[in-house]
């Protein structure tokens, strides 16, 4: 390779493709200098400044004409890497399985792990699985496919898949470097029932910093529901010293909880507030603008569309607020037999971004959309759900439940796709919502970024019931509320109530033993610990030890409270008492 093509891919890895390009033009209108790898780094750099057309047609004239397998294998790699820092890595699959086909089963042996993730990517997940599967045995790529696996078996629930890969992985700690025995420590800490002593033990002989050893004793004694031991651990920490942001946030978080379950109020709502400030910091300032609610406020009537297929099974979409008790409700009804709980799976976004890559506007195009298409869309719809579904088919299950608190603000494409589907709203006091929803790591999904700042919180309540309440003015839908307190007040009642809006026999041993079930589900939601502990009732509301707190702020949620029947005297009262 020559110096100038050098500097091209160097220009490229640091993030210039307007440079690299410049430079790569120069150098293809030398006859002398131009070369195989010279047309493709030009391809490169147009589709890494988003002329994807023209990129992929030289692409197409010159990657196949490889002269050798040194060359080939090259160019595919450069297509997977550029395909990463695109985010587009489904870009590079049919590259990469090109290669793989004309390549030694050795040589292509890092191709394959690369088509690997790009399945995993696309979420062609048992694709994904068997590559990675197949690639255990070379010793170089063992403990990158184990954590890979694991990683998907999450994504999917798949308890006993986790388990597996898990308890693999600790058969080869002799090879683990100290970050991947981190990784290996905080996962079996979430997912499995097992001792992690062991491991903590030696990662303190590698060397490991005990700000993340008390941390991890921190979470199992707070697990354990001792929260004044998980203090002693969390007061030999210094955060500055956790070696990762993502250490970091889960620091404060379990610091407010703990200090919230020892009733030090005032302390325990600092935390929240001091990883809520760590969390704002890390998003884009333009984040806001990703934001489709003002749209979906204003988009008025629907088109009354008739299904023109019969879908292959039954449809109800579980929606709510966050926090509002939607996980704790779909696990209870997943212990139906006849009931396919998909969990908050990549589905209805990949109908958006369909809509998107084809020149439609979301959601302001709904209503121009022609039968054919929306079709189409169910299609794709289906098509993702089938991922998730495993050895099962849908004739196995008599509905599907798609479950996401963000569904909520997904009314509109839910109708227009299935109008007759059935949807069931979780309801939980607006102010325990918002509060529960500020002391939550949600990490740094930018759809929950309001709920970083506690008045955004409550206004960001306000908007998304508003429009609810605009749909329901301007939609017609089949609707179910199961209220988060009288659910877990009366339970049978309540289960068996939901059930029959869905047309499900009840089982009832099932449900009343579901926190049993959901052991062994991978639940990756922040109401992990509260579905797996089972059904408890408090007598109070959350907001009742924070008044001084919400006082300033819930008149803007005032009357979201009437209409879902709480009362707001009792607020009033207290608020009053504070003063």
């Amino acid at each position: 390779m020559n110096s100038k093509l050098e500097k091209v891919l160097s220009a490229l890895e640091a993030g210039k493709p307007q440079q690299a390009l410049t430079l790569v033009k120069k150098l293809n209108q030398n006859k002398k200098l131009r070369t195989y790898h010279s047309f493709l780094a030009e391809a490169f750099c147009l589709i890494e400044l988003g002329f994807l057309v023209r990129g992929r047609e030289l692409l197409e004239q010159y990657y196949f004409t490889a002269v050798n397998s040194e060359a080939l294998f090259s160019a595919a790699n450069n297509i997977f890497r550029v395909s990463v820092r695109s985010k587009n890595t489904v870009m590079a699959t049919p590259y990469l399985i090109y290669a793989i086909q004309n390549l030694s089963a050795h040589q292509s042996i890092p191709l394959r792990f690369c088509l690997a993730k790009c399945y995993e990517e696309a979420r062609n997940f048992q694709q994904a699985i068997d590559i990675f599967k197949a690639l255990l045995v070379y010793k170089d790529y063992t403990l990158k496919c184990l954590n890979h696996l694991i990683s998907i078996g999450i994504v999917l629930s798949d308890f006993d898949m986790v388990q597996k890969y898990l308890k693999l992985m600790h058969g080869h700690i002799e090879q683990l470097d100290l970050n991947n025995l981190k990784v290996l420590i905080d996962r079996s800490e979430l997912h499995l029932e097992t001792n992690v002593e062991p491991l903590l033990h030696r990662a303190k002989k590698m060397g490991c910093e005990d700000s993340f050893i008390n941390y991890i004793q921190a979470r199992i004694e707070f697990k354990k529901s001792e929260p004044q031991l998980a203090m002693n651990k969390l007061n030999a920490i210094d955060p500055d010293m956790l070696s990762t942001f993502n250490l970091r946030l889960g620091y404060f978080n379990l610091l407010g909880k703990v200090h919230l379950a020892l009733k030090n109020i005032d302390i325990s709502f600092l935390n929240f507030e001091k990883m809520n400030n760590l969390m704002s910091d890390h998003f884009p300032g333009n984040w806001r603008n990703y934001d489709v609610l003002p749209q979906l406020k204003a988009i008025g009537p629907l088109v009354n569309r008739k299904l023109s297929y019969t879908p292959p099974i039954k449809l109800s979409f579980l929606i709510g607020f966050p926090r509002s008790g939607t996980t704790l409700l779909e696990h209870v009804l997943d212990s139906q037999e006849g009931i396919f709980a998909l969990g908050e799976k990549y589905t209805l976004d990949a109908v958006i971004e369909k809509i998107a890559d084809d020149g439609f506007n979301y959601p302001s195009d709904l209503n121009n959309l022609s039968d054919a298409y929306v079709d189409e869309l169910r299609e794709v719809y289906f098509y993702h759900v089938e991922k998730y579904l495993g050895d099962k088919t849908f004739q196995d299950y008599q509905i599907l439940l798609d479950k996401n608190p963000q569904l909520l603000m997904k009314l509109p494409i839910i109708l227009t796709l299935f109008p007759d589907a059935k949807i069931l709203l979780s309801i939980r006091h607006p102010i325990d919502c918002i509060l529960s929803c500020f002391q939550q790591n949600f990490h740094y999904r930018r759809n929950l970024a309001y709920f970083t700042d506690w008045q955004l919180s409550f206004e960001r309540y306000r908007d998304v019931f508003d429009s609810y309440r605009a749909y329901q003015e301007a939609m017609q839908w089949q609707e179910c509320r199961v209220h988060y307190e009288e659910l877990t007040s009366n339970f049978a009642e309540n289960v068996e109530r939901t059930l029959e809006f869905l047309g499900i026999d009840v089982d009832k041993d099932s449900y009343l033993n579901f926190n049993q079930q959901s052991k062994k589900t991978i639940i990756t939601t922040p109401s992990i610990n509260q579905v797996k502990q089972g059904i408890y009732h408090n007598k109070t509301f959350n907001w009742e030890s924070h008044v001084k707190y919400i006082a300033p702020h819930w008149d803007k949620v005032r009357h979201h409270i009437e209409y879902f029947g709480y009362s707001t005297e009792s607020i009033e009262k207290a608020i009053q008492e504070l003063e």
